[in-house]
């Protein structure tokens, strides 16, 4: 009573403007979060209230006192568009392998939803396993819960609860990657049994709404070689390695490891790709002259920067320009460790006050660099550099430049010591622009944090769900950050909280790990790590371009081979659900939550009104329905000649019923 009797007043204080028309507020956090239940708070109304005629207390949820404030305002709440930028989502970097893990299950829990729905609706008798997906998306949730451990996480780590917490979150990642594997694997059986290829062949299964290719690997029997149905060419391909193993008469031998690039793979839909004998086996790539020290192909230059195992310079032919900022301290894809600020909680890296200084933190970019290699592989030039830095004795950075699309793919891999001094990891990005205009994009848009960001968000750091980007009037480049969802823009994290989105320098930075919070997350972590990103740039700014640059990037070709059947068929290819524009994006296809008919929940990316047009090929079209997000349908839509029509606003998110019935097996 006594402390509400001290606070209350100024809490009030800051609802007595004119503009607040209501005369009810929202009180919350009368006791600290994760506690249990003080007793006396059931008391504190009814006690107040004799002391007191003004304020009365209330209990409500919140649903009902946001109606009560509704209705005191009469109509007359402002309405304020805007982002608020993420804040509780830097804990990610407190456990970076298990984040990776759970970002790729994010993108692959479409892919399974969408093949366990196909073989169901080509077959009633069939359906996908509920228990599994139900399980991948309740793992899923509670690892995005924001806390991973309890407050003892770094006075505590090596005490029973926080070791018990750590394994318990760092479960959920792998079990919904378990399960996603045998749902995948499951509907893959199911659709097998509806196919009949002629020679042994891999199946591969494409979820996104257009048709892509990409780079996969399989075990494959030596002296065979893997085909393009159509043209009954041999595919780009080549040797991994030889894998392990003892021949045994009658049950096989070891196999070769293969990567090979899948090509044209329809829309939401299938592709196999025969094999077939080979008079004589792609051979593996093999090092060359490692000098000069520098990749190109039609669209790059790439040269490189040993010292620090990164890049020391990007000319982008077709821009006619240099890409990397050579006054930056940091070379392009460079590993930067970040120590200082062991003196938390007395200074603002991670809990802003006006009195506490900022941290002094020194970054250390990797060092002792060597080149590896550079090689000729069917994917493309390859260098392979290493490096070490504070913390992290090894660094090997691979720098990717394919033959034939404009983009670099970078992948870094290190083994790194715990500690539980403060820390913190990134791979820097500078770019030589000028008056650079930065983005990244969210589940359903793109958001520019110099304009776009509510008062009192977060500029020090984002989440990313597929791209990071800047742009001026001349050119534009993005990262897509296949395994770390943080960014920062201009500079690492420094605890400087800045009232407005002005980054000093046209640089990104993808936030890897730190161990900043004191509480609740984990307070050190070693391993190995691996971290995947893409780099591309062009003339103009496009995010619905990147947005599906990222998609492919992040979301895999799935495979699995299928035996030669006795009664073949003539198909080598089909598509099962047809939408007439990739701007409109299909984020899954799964049944309905009551078993009646299939929903599709679709997205508008490139950020304009647009009539879409779907239709369901091997399947009859006989409803489709518009519905909400929990699947509460309600208009229909007409159905001619078995395409429905419809119309999507920017950025829009559609959810639609269809109910069909099968036309025959493909």
């Amino acid at each position: 009573m006594e402390a509400a009797h001290d606070a209350l007043p100024v809490f009030l204080q800051a609802y007595e403007r004119k503009d607040y028309h209501a005369n009810s507020v929202i009180l919350f956090g009368s006791q600290l979060e994760n506690t249990p239940l003080d007793r006396k708070q059931v008391t504190l109304p009814a006690e107040w209230a004799k002391e007191y005629a003004y304020p009365r207390l209330q209990f409500s949820t919140f649903n009902d006192a946001m109606s009560e404030i509704e209705t005191e305002f009469a109509g007359t709440i402002p309405t304020y568009r805007g982002d608020f930028g993420p804040y509780w989502e830097d804990g990610f970097t407190s456990d970076a392998r298990s984040t990776a893990l759970h970002r790729a299950n994010q993108q692959r829990a479409m892919n399974a939803e969408t093949m366990g729905t196909i073989p169901s609706l080509l077959d009633p008798s069939v359906r996908p396993d509920r228990t599994l997906l139900n399980n991948v998306w309740n793992n899923s949730l509670l690892f995005d819960e924001h806390t991973w451990i309890s407050v003892s996480s770094t006075t505590q780590p090596e005490g029973d609860q926080s070791v018990r917490q750590t394994a318990s979150k760092r479960a959920q990642p792998v079990r919904a990657s378990e399960d996603l594997t045998h749902s995948i694997d499951r509907s893959f059986a199911q659709l097998e049994a509806t196919v009949a290829p002629k020679r042994a062949s891999i199946l591969v299964f494409n979820a996104l709404n257009w048709t892509r290719s990409g780079w996969l690997e399989t075990d494959l029997a030596e002296g065979k070689v893997i085909i393009d149905p159509l043209t009954a060419k041999p595919l780009r391909q080549e040797i991994l390695r030889k894998e392990a193993g003892v021949v045994i008469p009658g049950f096989g031998e070891p196999a070769l490891r293969v990567r090979y690039f899948a090509t044209d793979v329809p829309a939401i839909g299938y592709k196999m790709f025969p094999i077939v004998d080979a008079a004589a086996q792609e051979q593996p790539a093999t090092p060359s002259n490692p000098e000069p020290q520098t990749l190109e192909n039609h669209f790059y230059r790439v040269t490189l920067d040993v010292t620090s195992g990164a890049i020391r310079s990007i000319w982008d032919k077709e821009l006619k320009r240099e890409l990397v900022n050579a006054e930056s301290q940091f070379r392009f894809g460079s590993y930067v460790y970040v120590t200082g600020a062991d003196d938390m909680p007395n200074n603002s890296l991670y809990r802003y006050g006006v009195g506490l200084p900022q941290p002094v933190l020194t970054t250390h970019e990797a060092t002792g660099g060597r080149l590896v290699a550079i090689k000729h592989t069917a994917a493309g030039e390859v260098a392979t550099l290493e490096s070490s830095a504070p913390n992290t004795p090894h660094i090997e950075t691979m720098i990717l430049l394919p033959d034939d699309s404009k983009r670099i793919e970078i992948s870094i891999s290190l083994d790194k010591d715990a500690t539980l001094h403060r820390e913190a990891a990134y791979i820097a990005f500078p770019l030589a622009m000028e008056q650079p205009e930065f983005g990244y994009d969210t589940q359903n848009g793109w958001v520019d944090p110099a304009r776009d960001e509510l008062a009192g968000g977060s500029h020090e750091w984002y989440a990313v769900q597929h791209w990071a980007a800047l742009r001026n009037g001349s050119w534009a480049a993005a990262v897509i950050p296949v395994d770390a969802p943080l960014v920062t823009f201009g500079d690492i994290v420094r605890g400087k909280w800045p009232e407005t989105f002005s980054p000093a320098r046209a640089s990104i930075f993808s936030w890897l790990m730190s161990n900043y919070w004191s509480t609740n997350f984990i307070s050190s972590q070693g391993g190995h790590y691996t971290f995947r990103y893409v780099f591309v740039s062009g003339p103009k700014f496009a995010p619905e371009l990147l947005t599906r640059a990222g998609l492919e990037q992040m979301t895999p070709l799935e495979s699995d081979p299928v035996p030669a059947s006795p009664t073949p068929s003539g198909d080598t290819e089909q598509s099962f659900l047809a939408i007439d524009t990739p701007d409109v994006m299909m984020s899954t296809w799964k049944r309905a939550e009551d078993g009646n008919g299939s929903i599709v929940r679709l997205t508008e990316i490139a950020g304009r009104s647009q009539t879409v047009h779907l239709s369901t090929p091997h399947l009859t079209l006989e409803r489709v329905q518009t519905c909400s997000i929990i699947e509460n349908c309600d208009r229909e839509l007409p159905v001619r000649d078995g395409v429905v029509s419809f119309d999507v606003r920017p950025y829009a998110i559609v959810t639609l019923r269809l109910i069909t019935e099968p036309v025959r097996k493909p």
